[in-house]
């Protein structure tokens, strides 16, 4: 036997076995090593990665309470004008808001309206007077009252001297009635009213406007556009003061806080005459022939 060949036989048998286990474990490796990237490519679009030229960020923080879109629940927001003040249409009588008081929007009408609590600090209020009531003038004011008892006042010029007028819910001695008032002359039992046949409404809006006609001496006035009644008077006191929106004053004291809203609330420095009144009323107080003197919250 040729030993020497056998040897060479046996060691080019081993050389190949070699190159075998070799090319196995280098196979394996591809195999696995391709299942991992495969792996990888499947799982890598799920966190912090671009995909499909679409980049996505992570880790951002989550938004606050604060920056959260408000609940159902939540109240409307809240909208004041400019400076905190109610301004007028015409721009010469801005009225200050109280710090109780707020524009918001009345959903339940559409437009906005000055919300008021019935307490003090919660109304809106000119710097100076805006109509001489010794001559004729008007009064409107659409008016949400919310309150099943009291007086209140939804306009009324006046704040230290006693009031010129008042237009708003008469409440005393269990009265619950739409009233217009006005003084004649300086201290107590010097006032006349206009009132209504009809219980004050609760919880819906209402058009109140009184007219004090000179020629006539009379007031009168109307809800919703209809005469309730007329009074005869001797004439109106005029109080050269603020005018205020949500109160009344009485003896250098504020009384009479509004509770509920008004809007579109306006005076006129002359009598609207019956049917303009009406028109008025048809307008849901926002249109009358006449410009008004002074108008808030008309929209």
């Amino acid at each position: 036997m040729d030993w020497e060949a056998l040897a060479d036989q046996t060691a080019q048998a081993g050389k190949r076995k070699r190159r075998l286990r070799f090319a196995a474990i280098g196979l394996a490796v591809v195999l696995v090593g391709g299942g991992v990237g495969g792996y990888l490519a499947l799982t890598s679009g799920k966190k912090g990665s671009t995909q499909a030229g679409k980049s996505t960020t992570h880790g951002s923080p989550t938004p606050s309470g604060s920056a959260a879109a408000p609940s159902a629940s939540a109240p409307a927001p809240q909208i004041t004008t400019t400076s905190g003040a109610l301004a007028d249409s015409g721009g010469a009588y801005p009225a200050t808001i109280g710090p109780h008081a707020w524009v918001t929007e009345e959903k339940d009408r559409g437009g906005h309206g000055l919300e008021l609590q019935g307490v003090d600090g919660s109304f809106a209020q000119t710097a100076g007077p805006v109509i001489d009531t010794s001559h004729s003038f008007t009064v409107s004011a659409l008016v949400r009252n919310d309150a099943p008892v009291g007086s209140r006042s939804a306009i009324s010029q006046g704040t230290t001297a006693g009031f010129s007028f008042e237009l708003g819910r008469e409440g005393y001695n269990g009265a619950n009635k739409w009233a217009f008032k006005v003084n004649t002359a300086p201290g107590d039992g010097n006032s006349q009213e206009a009132l209504s046949q009809q219980d004050a409404a609760t919880g819906r809006w209402t058009l109140l406007t009184g007219v004090y006609d000179q020629s006539t001496q009379k007031i009168s006035l109307y809800v919703d556009g209809t005469l309730a009644s007329s009074t005869p008077v001797t004439g109106v006191l005029n109080v050269a003061e603020p005018l205020s929106i949500g109160k009344s004053v009485y003896k250098g004291q504020p009384v009479d806080f509004w509770s509920g809203a008004i809007a579109r609330a306006q005076v006129w420095n002359q009598a609207l005459p019956a049917d303009k009144v009406s028109e008025l009323s048809s307008a849901k107080g926002t249109v009358a022939a006449t410009p008004a003197t002074a108008s808030w919250i008309m929209d």
